[in-house]
């Protein structure tokens, strides 16, 4: 609904046993009235909605339970409000949010389930606040960001399951951050970084091991 502000009178709500999905509400400027829900049971998809400048009032939140997806969301900045957030049981996807510049207010979110994609977030400029994130136990899929300079903020990622994919990121100069991985389990691919310099992508190559790739690595069209 174009005319829902707020979540006044859930202030009792605290659990959602399936999705919780938000679309084209283009006057909601808050979370405020969700003070107590504490988990998602299913999935949290929040897009077109063009109101909200960050997920305050949703600080008891600790787990959803399989997937997160924000899209499209225009005025959001970064992630406060989700300080408590620990598990994501599926997939999150962060896709064409125009001023998200990094994932602040995500510190504490440890578990991801599934795959981390990235996609054409034209502000972003790196990923301080996935400090916690250990494990993708899926695929992580970082393309066309614009402003993406470097992973700053995955210092203490250690495992990707199935691909690492970075591709199309036009400024992204800094992979290092990425060094700590020790496992791939299948692709690697790092193309068309053109700020990239090749180097700076084999040497990430060389950091994981090429015996700690479980498939092919693909190096092409950086600088």
């Amino acid at each position: 609904s174009w005319s829902l502000k707020s979540f006044k009178g859930l202030e009792s709500l605290e659990n959602i046993d399936g999705s919780f999905d938000l679309w084209n509400n283009g006057s909601l400027q808050s979370f405020e009235g969700l003070d107590s829900l504490s988990t998602i049971g299913v999935s949290f998809y929040l897009g077109y909605t063009n109101g909200l400048t960050n997920f305050v009032g949703l600080e008891t939140l600790t787990s959803i339970g399989e997937h997160f997806s924000v899209n499209d969301n225009r005025l959001i900045a970064d992630f406060s409000g989700l300080e408590n957030l620990t598990s994501v049981g599926g997939s999150f996807a962060v896709q064409s949010m125009d001023t998200l510049k990094d994932f602040t207010g995500l510190n504490n979110l440890s578990t991801l389930g599934d795959y981390l994609m990235v996609i054409r977030n034209d502000s972003l400029v790196d990923f301080t606040g996935l400090d916690s994130v250990t494990t993708i136990k899926d695929f992580f899929d970082v393309a066309w960001n614009t402003s993406l300079e470097s992973f700053s903020g995955l210092e203490t990622l250690t495992s990707v399951g199935h691909m690492l994919s970075i591709d199309d990121n036009p400024v992204l100069n800094d992979v290092t951050p990425l060094h700590n991985i020790t496992s791939i389990g299948y692709i690697l691919e790092v193309t068309n970084n053109v700020s990239l310099l090749t180097s700076d992508a084999e040497a990430l190559r060389d950091a994981v091991g090429t015996s700690n790739i479980g498939g092919t690595v693909i190096i092409s069209g950086n600088k």
